[in-house]
Order: structure tokens, then sequence, then C-alpha cells
């Protein structure tokens, strides 16, 4: 579930008002200023991510397209448009547990985990790639970044998934692994850790993409 935001490189914020009219000023991180940038570049935006998550606690992200190309999140959607449209059966065949693979209309109900379930389920259906959860196909960021495959691509439910799906959620994994990469590498300069530091070997749990 993946939404494009807007190219707002060299533009201010859009103009988006809180309800008491005030301006949120929501925090614009220019990624392709820290992949590509000069130390002094990468220092500012690692600069402004620290300040913007210990203030605002939100930024919108720009300027990763070279990482997450537009295609990949096209590519992404339009497979998951036709997969979610697909007869009951086929959407079936990649069922799981109810936490990985797809799950059904009925089966969710986020409440739950506030220990208060809600009175109906969640009218949601959805269809989850884990980055973790493959009994000993456990991942590490420079593994994946060196071309290892997506953990759950041997997985049973993937294998009953549509080939397009399958390649479309490979091409966005993929991308959506180097933007996180950057990221850990922008954090790592904001917090003042040692280079590398989210690539250990030990480090294999980065997050669900």
């Amino acid at each position: 579930r993946a939404r494009r935001p807007p190219d707002l490189r060299g533009c201010d914020p859009p103009g988006v008002a809180l309800p008491d009219g005030r301006d949120p000023q929501l925090p614009v991180i220019d990624l392709s200023r820290f992949t590509r940038g000069s130390p002094a570049e990468r220092a500012a935006v690692a600069a402004a991510w620290d300040a913007a998550f210990r203030s605002t606690g939100f930024c919108l992200l720009v300027g990763f397209d070279e990482l997450l190309p537009d295609e990949a999140i096209s590519a992404l959607r339009r497979a998951a448009l036709d997969f979610f449209g697909s007869p009951r059966a086929v959407k079936q065949a990649c069922e799981c547990d109810g936490q990985v693979g797809y799950v059904s209309l009925g089966r969710e109900n986020v409440a739950a985990t506030s220990g208060t379930p809600s009175a109906a389920p969640d009218n949601v259906e959805s269809l989850n790639l884990p980055s973790y959860q493959e009994e000993g196909s456990e991942w590490t960021m420079l593994g994946a970044l060196q071309g290892s495959p997506p953990p759950w691509l041997s997985a049973p439910y993937a294998a009953a998934a549509p080939p397009a799906l399958v390649s479309a959620a490979a091409y966005y994994w993929k991308g959506a692994t180097a933007v996180t990469d950057a990221l850990m590498e922008l954090s790592e300069i904001a917090l003042k850790l040692p280079a590398g530091h989210f690539r250990e070997e030990s480090y294999r749990r980065p997050g669900t993409l």
C-alpha cells in the first residue's frame, strides 16, 4: 500500500491548513540531496531529518525516484488492483495464517490490538508480503541490496499468486529496500552512529516492506 507523494522539489509544501487555519509547516526532505549530494549537503539533510522528527514527528519525503521509480509504484498498483478484483478462489489460493499472504474480508479487527475489539470486523482485505517471517529466510539489509531475493518469494502463498503481481511486488520491494537503506544511513548520521550500523549482520529486521 504505497502512495507516491507529489514532486515538490524546489517548492513549498502544499497549501494544507489545520482546523484553526494555521499552516502545519510539514517538513519536506529531499532524499536526492542526500544520495547525490556533497558531504556538506548530506550533513544538512541529516540535520533537517533530525529536526523534523524531534519537532513535527513527520515529514514529506521526496526525491526518491532514482531508488524507487514511479514505474515500480505504478506497476504494483496495477497488479494489486487486478488481484483484488479477481475471483475469490484466486485470492484464497494465497491464504496462509491470517497474518501473511492473503487476508480476506472479515478477518481483521485492528481495534483488538488495544484490547477492545470493535463490534464488527474491519471492512478490508489485504495481501501481506513480509520481510522476515519465512523460516530460514531472515534477511539483512546488505544482502538485500546485493541482490538477495525477497524472503517471501518462495513461500507457497506467493507461488500461488498471479505471476504479474509477484514480479511487480519484487520490483517494488527492491526499490523500497533501497529507500529504507538510504533512510537508515541518513539516520546514522543524524544520530551520530557508526557508519554501517544498520547494515550489520546482527540487524536482521529493519521492518516489513
